[in-house]
């Protein structure tokens, strides 16, 4: 997937017409329409205002690759020892890790806490 093509995706994801989305960006549509077209490349001011506006980095955006930065050492760690896991644990921790997540999730719609 091509740069304006990503920026199109993620701005229909976020569930934004293109007229107001230009407009947060404080564009023309028509010059946002090139953008996603592959016409025109924005520049490095409008790529930090886009992945604000759609909040993700501007790597994501350029890239495509999704981030994310584990901010608990404890976690981080586990997880980088959980590399060297043979494939089968490792689809081990990935289950109780959606379990535990999973419980979480119902615990708040039990409790009538929104998700």
């Amino acid at each position: 997937m091509e740069l304006g093509e990503r920026i199109a995706y993620l701005r229909k994801v976020k569930g934004l017409k293109q007229k107001d989305f230009a407009k947060t960006l404080g564009l023309h549509p028509a010059h946002l329409s090139r953008w996603e077209r592959g016409h025109v490349t924005p520049s490095s001011d409008a790529l930090t205002k886009i992945a604000e506006a759609l909040e993700v980095t501007v790597d994501e955006l350029v890239s495509g690759q999704e981030t994310f930065e584990l901010q608990d050492p404890q976690l981080l760690r586990s997880f980088h020892q959980a590399q060297e896991l043979p494939q089968e644990d490792k689809a081990i921790v990935v289950r109780l890790i959606e379990t535990l997540t999973t419980k979480q999730r119902m615990e708040k719609v039990l409790q009538g806490a929104p998700l």
